[in-house]
């Protein structure tokens, strides 16, 4: 995967994705960063960011995909 900083307009690609996040009122570290991911009016679902991990999940799903920061960055350098 290779990084371009420019933004996604600035490199020809429409921005098709409307994402929504909210910050809650209290400490960050304590509290996860929550996105919220739609497209065409639809959600496809949330990306709650925390000190420890990320996690995905799918639209109005409960259980979500956990991935540690660790292994995040193992992942986007191809090593697993």
């Amino acid at each position: 995967m290779s990084h371009n900083p420019a933004p996604l307009r600035e490199r020809g690609m429409a921005m098709a994705y409307k994402v929504r996040f909210t910050l809650p009122e209290r400490q960050l570290k304590r509290a996860d960063i929550v996105f919220r991911v739609e497209h065409n009016g639809r959600r496809l679902g949330t990306l709650e960011v925390s000190q420890g991990a990320l996690v995905w999940k799918r639209a109005y799903g409960r259980k979500g995909t956990y991935v540690r920061w660790g292994d995040l960055s193992r992942r986007l350098a191809g090593g697993g």
